[in-house]
This record gives C-alpha cells, sequence and structure tokens, in this order.
C-alpha cells in the first residue's frame, strides 16, 4: 500500500527531525494529538494508590493538571508549588509522590523551570517527571532526556 508506506516514511523522518532538535533518539519519539492527551496517557498508565500524590506549580497550565485530577479511583491528592522561590517544589515533594508535572516555560509568567533540580528531587523519591515543553519548542533548545514523558 503505496500511502501506508509513504506514512510511514514522513512519521520516519518527524521523528528523526524531532530527535535532533530535543536531544532524544528517534525511537523514543511518539506522537499525541495534544498534550493533554499524553498527559492522561501517563495519568491512566500509573497504579495509583491511595494517599498518592502529584505536585505542579500553582499557575500550571490545565493540560498538565487536568488529567490527573480527572481521575476517581483512587483520588490524588494535588499538591501545589506556590510562589517563585527554588524550593517551592521540593517542599510540596514527599515519599508518596507520583509524579511533578511542569510546563518548561510557563504560559502565563514565561519563568523557565530548572529541570535539572526537578529531576534530582523526582528521582530523590522515585516520581516521574512530565514536562510540557510547548511554550519553548522552536524556540530555545530542549533537552528532553530530562524528563520522562516530555510533550
Amino acid at each position: 500500500m503505496a500511502g501506508r508506506v509513504a506514512q510511514e516514511a514522513q512519521i520516519a523522518r518527524a521523528r528523526a527531525s524531532i530527535s535532533r532538535s530535543w536531544g532524544v533518539d528517534a525511537a523514543s519519539i511518539g506522537f499525541v494529538g495534544n498534550v493533554a492527551e499524553g498527559v492522561s496517557i501517563v495519568a491512566e498508565s500509573l497504579d495509583w494508590c491511595d494517599g498518592d500524590n502529584f505536585v505542579v506549580g500553582a499557575n500550571e497550565y490545565p493540560s498538565v493538571v487536568g488529567p490527573f485530577l480527572a481521575r476517581r479511583s483512587p483520588r490524588l491528592t494535588l499538591r501545589q508549588a506556590r510562589g517563585t522561590g527554588p524550593d517551592r517544589y521540593a517542599e510540596c515533594v514527599d515519599a508518596r509522590t507520583r509524579v511533578i508535572g511542569v510546563s518548561y516555560v510557563s504560559y502565563l509568567t514565561g519563568e523557565r523551570q530548572d529541570l535539572s533540580a526537578l529531576r534530582k528531587l523526582a528521582d530523590k523519591v522515585g516520581a516521574l517527571l512530565v514536562v510540557d515543553f510547548t511554550q519553548a519548542a522552536g524556540y530555545l533548545p530542549l533537552e528532553a532526556s530530562v524528563a520522562d514523558f516530555a510533550f
């Protein structure tokens, strides 16, 4: 099927281009319709337990927050890092934190997150780091490999 072959070739070219731009290998690139869909896949794929929490910034974009809040069983605890201090996320994270979700560049304030510090924080408690690169893609250099899931 010529159409299928052409489509698969285009997908391979897109993966190769994105992998160069985002600093990851092409095999790790997947495609979703939008950030909320991708984050929903992450939220639904985890084996959550009562008492688990996820941490986001107080002004985080809804596509990073909503899929976790939509879960009904078990209900998850939302912890919001407030302010601008460098330790605001660390104050919210504990042994029950499963996900730290951030936008690399805030849609609201333009603030850039320190992804290396958040990676260390996530590793310290065994949490996933989920990063929305929407506001930075095509503008800033990206190292998507710092995240467990990058959109």
